[in-house]
């Protein structure tokens, strides 16, 4: 019986040097995100907050151990070793900030840096035009590891499907879905900043004095970012965030017709619309691309958004699996 305890109370505490390690990684990145050459931080503010976690997990550790027996219930003996844990996970840490954070990163974080990949089924399910009204969704399906080329969808991925129009969309019939079109295509994200870009396009983004670009919001500063990383420069910087809401449409119409609220007539004429706004508005995957891009970062205000896109985007114009290279704008 001893043994047993034990063994259970071993398991928990491998268990809270897993979640020490995952939180130090989490820290880390929080901190510094994956900007090369930073510097380390301060050890003390790094304690703090680990100490700050570990007494948030304090409760919860006692409560899970209380049915294994007075040894595994004494506070002292379970902080002990949980402080343990936490030192090796600063240890990590700071072995990871001298140089080897991405390799660490990768073993223990969900969000480690995604190798993105153009998924096809080759099954000629599609002709070539409906292919190319889908390649207006291929971001999204490549970050969401679907295939580029066909709408089947087995049933655990249409009741993904319908938990995730349900939860971020509101949509769960008919109407619903074709008010989710409505609200993409004619207002979206693209409305809010819109004005914004266009101005910094007309202008020129050096020619704005940086109070006056802070004035326009996450659109400056999105746009700004973009540029600074070498995105793309002002030249080729978007006057529109629209790609973004085009390419969400697309995934959705793909979605409700797979969920079976939309007919699969309805998906191709909505596909057909976001089409339509894509060649008035664009002249190459490349332009609406990049406006995806800028979209998805002035949609949080996030550059690592736009950082995420990017990658998206990178994967599209230089993978040979790509509709982008496959078919013609």
């Amino acid at each position: 019986m001893a043994d047993d305890k034990n063994r259970d109370i071993n398991e928990i505490i491998r268990q809270g040097q897993d979640d020490a390690i995952r939180l130090a990684m989490e820290n880390a990145k929080a901190m510094f995100g994956n900007i090369p050459g930073f510097q380390m931080p301060d050890q003390e503010m790094m304690k703090a907050m680990l100490d700050s976690q570990l007494d948030a997990v304090m409760p919860d550790l006692q409560q899970s151990a209380s049915a294994y027996g007075t040894y595994a219930t004494d506070p002292d003996a379970i902080r002990k070793a949980m402080e343990q844990n936490m030192a090796y996970a600063r240890e990590m840490s700071e072995a990871a900030m001298n140089g080897s954070l991405a390799d660490i990163l990768s073993a223990y974080s969900d969000d480690a840096e995604e190798e993105w990949e153009v998924l096809r089924a080759d099954d000629g399910s599609l002709n070539e035009d409906e292919q190319h009204l889908m390649a207006f969704g291929a971001p999204l399906y490549v970050y969401n590891g679907e295939f580029t080329d066909s709408i089947a969808a087995d049933e655990d991925d249409i009741d993904t499907m319908r938990s995730t129009l349900e939860s971020w969309w509101d949509v769960t019939d008919h109407d619903s879905a074709s008010g989710i079109f409505s609200w993409l295509l004619n207002e979206g994200h693209h409305a809010a900043h819109d004005p914004a870009l266009a101005y910094i396009a007309e202008k020129g983004f050096d020619s704005i004095p940086a109070d006056e670009g802070e004035g326009l919001g996450d659109a400056y500063r999105i746009a700004s970012h973009m540029i600074s990383s070498g995105i793309c420069d002002s030249a080729s910087l978007p006057a529109t965030a629209i790609g973004w809401d085009l390419a969400r449409a697309t995934e959705c119409a793909k979605w409700a017709y797979c969920c079976g609220y939309i007919q699969e007539d309805e998906m191709w004429n909505v596909m057909g619309l976001i089409r339509d706004i894509a060649k008035r508005t664009f002249s190459s995957w490349s332009e609406y691309g990049l406006s995806y891009v800028i979209g998805r970062g002035v949609w949080h205000g996030d550059e690592d958004d736009a950082d995420v896109a990017y990658e998206v985007y990178s994967a599209l114009m230089g993978d040979g699996n790509s509709p982008w290279l496959r078919i013609e704008w």
